[in-house]
């Protein structure tokens, strides 16, 4: 019998046996290694250590921020606490305060709109923008004008009334909506009850928003020279081809109804200001001469 050779002494073979197309035997063969070492085993073996000591690592981190977001979340449920017990003791002095606080203006809804249908969108905005404070409705009330020009909105709580004065501007049927308080509202005295302001992780960056009012800064544009006539639409018209815009005000004579013939904008993209002035001012329009400068330059100030 042949001698067998050292190297498959020292192996451990594992058959797996079958016929080929023509009937030969055909063994395939696994090896175990007997004090050889298996560098492609030794190999995983390396590579799979550091892997499970990272998993073990963010397992803790994660389990350490568990704990501190547990926290976070009872620290803010006892100040939501002690708050509605403040607005309480408010609200049983002052019950209107407190209702003035959850109020929200509507304005410019567009025609045949019905009162459920701006509560589901309203609804379903705070939902996916993480404006509301707590599970269920965020909306007790959604009344519609005589007119049906504009509605009140009475929310939950005064958190997420501010919350919501983050959606101004926002697109309902093609109509950008606007969103104030109430004529009554007091904000001095609302200070008491809550947040005056939105809660900065309302995420509004996938929504259709052209917030209708201009903050004042070095970006806030005037345009001035409009035809009386010209509606925020035909306004826009003349601006978006430079950019999208951030916000938008066609200033209104209150009394006619009617535009004062200025407006106040500001872009998305500051960089494009020079362009639009360069563009736009000292031109033409129905035999009027436009003006469009920064808001700031110059001594004409007006509201935006």
């Amino acid at each position: 019998m042949p001698a067998v050779p050292a190297e498959r002494q020292i192996a451990k073979r594992n058959h797996s046996s079958s016929f080929d197309g023509e009937g030969r035997f055909k063994t395939q063969r696994t090896e175990v290694s007997r004090g050889v070492p298996n560098h492609s085993t030794m190999d995983l073996v390396c590579d799979v250590e550091p892997q499970r000591d990272q998993y073990n690592s963010y397992e803790h981190q994660l389990h350490s921020k568990d704990e501190q977001i547990h926290v976070l979340q009872r620290k803010l449920e006892h100040f939501r606490s002690w708050l509605s017990g403040l607005q309480g003791q408010l609200a049983a002095k002052d019950p209107q305060l407190l209702k003035n606080a959850r109020r929200l203006y509507v304005g410019g809804i567009p025609e045949g709109t019905k009162e459920e249908d701006l509560r589901s969108f309203f609804e379903e905005v705070m939902n996916t923008t993480a404006a509301t404070c707590a599970p269920g409705s965020s909306i007790t009330s959604c009344k519609i004008s005589s007119d049906k020009t504009y509605a009140f909105l009475e929310m939950r709580s005064v958190e997420e009334a501010s919350n919501a004065m983050a959606f101004d501007g926002i697109v309902f049927k093609d109509v950008h909506l606007k969103i104030r308080r109430p004529s009554n509202y007091n904000a001095a005295d609302a200070l008491a009850l809550g947040p005056s302001t939105p809660d900065p992780t309302v995420d509004t960056n996938h929504l259709p928003i052209c917030k209708t009012v201009v903050e004042d800064s070095w970006n806030k544009i005037f345009v001035g020279g409009l035809p009386c006539n010209y509606t925020e639409e035909q306004v826009k018209e003349l601006l978006q081809p430079y950019g999208s815009l951030k916000s938008f005000n066609l200033v209104m004579d209150k009394a006619t109804g009617k535009s004062k013939g200025y407006a106040f904008c500001e872009f998305n993209e500051p960089c494009v200001i020079p362009t639009v002035i360069n563009g736009l001012h000292m031109q033409c329009l129905e035999r009027k001469v436009l003006t469009v400068k920064r808001a700031l330059e110059g001594n004409r100030q007006g509201g935006g």
